[in-house]
């Protein structure tokens, strides 16, 4: 998850170093790759985005504002990838690392991918995931933080 000022963890919980660096991306289908190129392309044009996450931020400010219809509903991802499919939405927005997941996921029966990532591009504030961590062992969070320090530096390496 995204650290915001509003995201208010509770009692006996703390947010860890973060681990990834996400870019927006919307997941569209591979069809349209041509045509839905730049934000100016979803005019009119149905985004979902998961209600209240850094997508949905991101899609008022960056399409609300040029005339596209965001949708705060995600009932699930394959729920979406079915209604991006069926043409019953137009786009799903969503970090780079899961829409490229989706897009490698679902195939035609060739083996080519049925969906693309299109206006890939980084929030104004960096976008630096983060576990929630909620424990009462003080031990855990700090662990947590040498293990992404380590997993780091061992892909730096």
């Amino acid at each position: 998850m995204m650290k915001y000022e509003s995201r208010q963890l509770g009692e006996n919980a703390v947010w860890s170093d973060s681990y990834m660096l996400v870019t927006r991306s919307l997941l569209i289908r591979r069809s349209d790759k041509n045509d839905l190129v730049s934000p100016k392309d979803f005019k009119r044009k149905k985004i979902v985005v998961t209600p209240t996450s850094s997508a949905h931020i991101d899609g008022d400010l960056r399409y609300k504002s040029i005339g596209a219809i965001i949708v705060p509903n995600v009932p699930s991802q394959e729920d979406i990838v079915s209604q991006l499919l069926s043409g019953e939405i137009d786009a799903f927005g969503e970090g780079d690392v899961s829409n490229e997941y989706l897009s490698e996921k679902y195939t035609d029966s060739n083996g080519e991918r049925l969906l693309a990532l299109a206006d890939v591009h980084a929030m104004k504030s960096p976008e630096l995931l983060r576990f929630a961590v909620r424990s009462v062992d003080p031990n855990l969070p700090k662990e947590l933080n040498e293990y992404i320090a380590k997993d780091q530096s061992d892909m730096n390496a």
